[in-house]
């Protein structure tokens, strides 16, 4: 199971190198709606898989760094000033959408711009 979770992993991460040459022709927004549904759907199978492996480990007994080698590593990056730099813009966004004059739009963003807390996560 693990070699074919790190496949997995690894190619629909690659996936996502192909999101500029996307686009819908018939939306108002072509460029930005094709490229916004093909991502948000990537990162939606991946975060599915990666509960279901959580899930897996927790029944199983395993460490989650069986499957993912690096994931001992996040602390390190997470300690890094980027990783706090990082950690601080989530955060303000996060803050910003709670305290939103309108909550919806603060969490989902606008159809052209995408810019809401759901685009950042």
């Amino acid at each position: 199971m693990i070699l074919w979770t790190q496949k997995i992993f690894n190619w629909t991460l690659y996936l996502t190198a192909f999101t500029p040459l996307i686009f819908f022709r018939d939306v108002p927004f072509a460029y930005p709606i094709g490229k916004m549904v093909f991502f948000r759907g990537i990162i939606s199978f991946l975060t599915i898989f990666f509960l279901i492996i959580i899930i897996y480990s927790i029944v199983e007994k395993r460490r989650i760094s069986d499957f993912f080698p690096n994931f001992e590593n996040i602390k390190k990056y997470l300690i890094h000033p980027l990783g706090l730099a990082l950690l601080g813009v989530f955060l303000s966004v996060i803050l910003s959408t709670l305290f939103a004059i309108n909550p919806y739009r603060a969490f989902f963003g606008e159809l052209d711009r995408q810019s809401g807390l759901l685009a950042y996560l």
